[in-house]
């Protein structure tokens, strides 16, 4: 369940700042009896002394009335969370980590219109998996415009037509006639937005145990004919997986597809009675997956 659930009776407003201005507010209370300007003005003033004094950057501060929390964000703007009393540290760490990352997520269409940061919404995927995809398309933008301005720094003298790629995924579930009806679709969406986000994602195989059956998750990128002969060797080392699956914990393996060396992460994920295989263009790729692998693993057994 979202933080802000929890303890949304306990807010009183949310800031963005930058520079000590506020670009982004979002009022539920009001807290003092002066403006919140002057209030925000001071307390971004405070903020940024610790900077310039090479001190640690403050974390809170209590009033009589309410508390101010404070977190940097990914483009160096400073959220400004006000509650009225005092919350268990835990919850205000979830609570700021939650905002921030809807803010990352959200932050073209709040700077185009009037969004909400505050508001409870329902994802499919979890907040974490869906700001490192938007990190990957904004660092995918940077390249390209890169790129265009590399090209256009060379004379040319016909114009260049973008080639569109339509990405198509392979999707196959075995065992279908354990899952709800209603979930296929949902997982489809899940694993095609997850795919969006990464390039050099291949194929991932979830194996799952319901009840006392076994449900298998296949999708991945289709790249030309015989995708049973490319997908041979991950299904060979599946089946072997069933032997040991303690021995293969965390296993990664080099393999070999149309010629080509690939990697296979191969994840025992005992709580959940789910094992994932995870085929990806390098090792490195594989190892930052590992936590939204198990994310969506936990989505799974949520949804089936």
């Amino acid at each position: 369940m979202s933080s802000l659930s929890d303890i949304r009776s306990e807010l009183i407003a949310l800031h963005i700042i930058e520079g000590g201005v506020s670009v982004h507010s979002e009022t539920i209370s009001t807290f003092f009896d002066i403006d919140d300007t002057l209030v925000l003005g001071f307390i971004s003033a405070v903020y940024s002394y610790t900077f310039a004094v090479g001190k640690e950057a403050i974390q809170s501060i209590d009033f009589e009335n309410c508390k101010f929390l404070f977190k940097e964000l990914f483009d160096n703007r400073l959220l400004v969370l006000i509650t009225k009393g005092t919350l268990p540290k835990e919850k205000e760490k979830k609570l700021l980590n939650e905002i921030a990352l809807k803010y990352e997520i959200k932050v073209e269409e709040i700077e185009d219109g009037d969004i909400s940061l505050l508001e409870e919404e329902e994802t499919i995927l979890p907040l974490e998996v869906i700001a490192d995809i938007k990190r990957r398309k904004r660092r995918n933008k940077l390249k390209n415009k890169e790129r265009k301005r590399l090209s256009s720094s060379s004379v040319s003298t016909s114009p260049v037509i973008p080639k569109i790629k339509i990405e198509e995924y392979y999707f196959e579930i075995i065992g279908k006639e354990q899952c709800k009806p209603e979930a296929i679709p949902k997982i489809k969406q899940v694993l095609s937005n997850f795919f969006l986000g990464y390039s050099n994602l291949l194929f991932i195989v979830y194996v799952i145990k319901k009840t006392d059956n076994i449900v298998t998750i296949i999708f991945g990128r289709i790249e030309g004919d015989q995708l049973e002969e490319k997908l041979k060797p991950i299904f060979q080392i599946v089946q072997k997986k069933q032997e040991n699956d303690e021995k293969n914990r965390g296993t990664i393996k080099e393999i070999e597809i149309d010629n080509t060396k690939l990697w296979l992460q191969i994840n025992v994920f005992k709580d959940l009675e789910v094992t994932a295989f995870t085929t990806a263009k390098s090792r490195k790729d594989l190892i930052e997956l590992f936590p939204h692998v198990r994310r969506i693993a936990k989505f799974l057994i949520t949804i089936l």
